[in-house]
């Protein structure tokens, strides 16, 4: 899948992230939205997606502070690909899961039963 950013955009969401170098500088996605002058993130998530695929070191934080950030060490690098890879692990499960629990319930319509 391939996102179109408008060039200003990409350039000024990339300027605010450049000055929150390391995880405790961290800005959420709705800092910069409001620093720009959106109402909602939905457009700088896009842009940080697009940033990151064009190879800008932004990591994202879940614990506080909370938000993205330029990866300022290794240890910074080597926390968010656990954090991505542990992600990958829950979705799989839930895949797994939901695919079992669909395919049971199926055949229960399949076969007159409802629950």
């Amino acid at each position: 899948m391939v996102l179109t950013i408008a060039t200003d955009l990409k350039a000024d969401v990339r300027r605010i992230l450049f000055n929150h170098w390391g995880n405790e500088n961290a800005i959420t996605g709705l800092a910069i939205a409001h620093l720009l002058g959106f109402r909602e993130n939905r457009a700088v998530r896009r842009t940080i997606r697009v940033l990151i695929s064009e190879g800008c070191p932004i990591a994202a934080s879940v614990s506080k502070p909370k938000g993205y950030f330029i990866v300022e060490n290794r240890e910074e690098v080597d926390r968010y690909l656990q954090h991505l890879r542990d992600l990958l692990i829950k979705d799989a499960t839930r895949r797994r899961d939901f695919k079992k629990g669909a395919m049971q319930h199926l055949e229960n319509v399949r076969q007159g039963r409802f629950w």
